[in-house]
């Protein structure tokens, strides 16, 4: 059964089929996120491995909502770091145009 049809019908996943997409969706990531399935939990937990300036850690009911969450934290990280290299006025937080280069 697809990860398309446990979302779309609100149905609960089995350990068995959890287990079973938590290492396809680790196979999506190349090596790049550990999946697992918490049974307890009756979610999956994803850990990412790549690098990034802090741990990168999200929980999901579905595998949807999973890649998701992971795709959200990545860019959210990205954001933090593009704006961490813009530079800064004393006691503000506007970006200072660069001669030559515009805002950044």
């Amino acid at each position: 059964m697809s990860a398309a049809i446990f979302a779309a019908f609100d149905m609960e996943i089995d350990d068995g089929t959890g287990r079973i997409l938590a290492a396809e969706l680790e196979h999506e990531y190349a090596g790049m996120a550990v999946v697992l399935w918490e049974v307890a939990g009756r979610h999956f937990t994803a850990f990412w491995r790549g690098h990034v300036p802090v741990p990168v850690y999200v929980k999901a009911r579905t595998p949807q909502e999973l890649r998701a969450a992971v795709a959200a934290r990545l860019y959210d990280l990205r954001l933090e770091a593009e704006a961490e290299r813009l530079p800064r006025l004393r006691g503000g937080s506007f970006p200072v145009p660069q001669p030559g280069r515009g805002m950044g």
